[in-house]
């Protein structure tokens, strides 16, 4: 609590706590935040959105993924943000694909770090040590259900890319959980946008 408190007087708000034994506590705070105007808001939006689309459009893709249904998934996602994706099973045919055409026939590798034969931290391992620069420094970047900050520091050592800016932005603009929500969890609507100052009131309630 005492970090909460810290943070509210920074943004020059108010907490309040309200406690009752046997039922619970509630927790009240007060924020004041400047908000865009909504229909400049979405204006930027769209033009960000069109270039995004545009640098993706035509860009060829090396999915790595021995999964025939993650497979099928990722492949239909990329196609659809108009890229250009072939697909290899394990890295021993990621490595040979690299190996096999010119640099600069792909420009992003999506690479599985759990693999059968090569994992993706071994390929990428062996591409990031190919004689052409051209193939050794193409962006790869891991495709994991792990999130811990490990596997990311991992990945990176490997000679992988945290995130690729242009992709993963996109995917976060259309992913569901970027949308606007019209209400918190605790069910209080939101302001309405104005130019000003308004004041955003979040209450929660906690049980004991």
């Amino acid at each position: 609590m005492s970090i909460v408190k810290k943070l509210v007087d920074v943004m020059n708000g108010s907490i309040e706590v309200e406690t009752e034994l046997g039922k619970g506590t509630k927790f009240t705070l007060v924020l004041q935040h400047k908000v865009a105007d909504n229909n400049l808001f979405l204006t930027k939006t769209d033009m960000s959105l069109v270039d995004e689309q545009q640098i993706l459009q035509g860009k060829h893709v090396l999915l790595a993924e021995d999964n025939d249904l993650n497979a099928e998934i990722a492949i239909t996602i990329l196609e659809d943000m108009g890229l250009i994706v072939e697909r290899v099973e394990d890295g021993i045919q990621c490595v040979a694909k690299m190996e096999q055409m010119p640099a600069k026939s792909y420009d992003l590798i999506l690479m599985d770090v759990q693999m059968p034969h090569m994992d993706g931290y071994k390929a990428t391992e062996t591409i990031r040590e190919l004689s052409d620069e051209g193939k050794a420094h193409i962006p790869i970047v891991a495709l994991t259900a792990n999130a811990f900050e490990e596997d990311r520091k991992m990945a990176i050592s490997k000679g992988m890319r945290s995130e690729e800016p242009s992709l993963s932005v996109w995917c976060r603009k259309h992913s569901p959980a970027s949308r606007p929500q019209r209400s918190g969890n605790s069910g209080h609507a939101l302001p309405p946008q104005s130019r000003e100052f308004p004041i955003w009131k979040i209450t929660y309630s906690s049980l004991f």
